[in-house]
């Protein structure tokens, strides 16, 4: 609202403009607390959905041989989402975005390579064994917390 002239002759129309848009009133009731566990939030999307990509692919090349049309379709599917997808993000102060899912798989590769598939049902156990953000761009800092050997 700061950025509104008042001696603007289309002020009004800017202002039900700016207030039409969903994604601005929700952007104003975020709380410093939400904004404060963003990253935590962010890390752990980023892990699930890394061992969700590990997970698609790896059943989906098992049954349909190394190029399946489920794990694109899976992919395609997270990357056409539209505005009341990211509303809902926005509600629960989540976020997907491509950066992130790599940096997620990043995270499941690295694990992987370490210490094998074996290792990644232990994220999911508890709240405490999900990577912390430092964790999730270092998966040896997470091997290495949860003593994984």
């Amino acid at each position: 609202l700061g950025d509104l002239d008042p001696n603007d002759g289309d002020a009004m129309a800017n202002i039900q403009s700016m207030f039409s848009d969903p994604m601005v009133l929700m952007g104003a009731v975020r709380s410093s607390e939400q904004a404060a566990m963003a990253p935590v939030l962010d890390a752990r999307v980023a892990a699930i959905s890394g061992y969700i990509d590990y997970a698609v692919d790896a059943v989906s090349s098992r049954l349909l041989g190394a190029t399946s049309p489920i794990a694109e379709a899976v992919r395609r599917r997270r990357a056409e989402y539209g505005t009341d997808a990211q509303l809902i993000e926005r509600l629960l102060g989540l976020t997907t975005t491509r950066a992130q899912q790599l940096r997620g798989r990043t995270f499941i590769n690295g694990v992987v390579e370490r210490e094998g598939a074996g290792a990644l049902p232990r994220m999911l156990s508890s709240a405490e064994s999900m990577p912390t953000p430092n964790e999730v761009d270092a998966p040896g800092l997470w091997l290495a917390r949860l003593e994984i050997q």
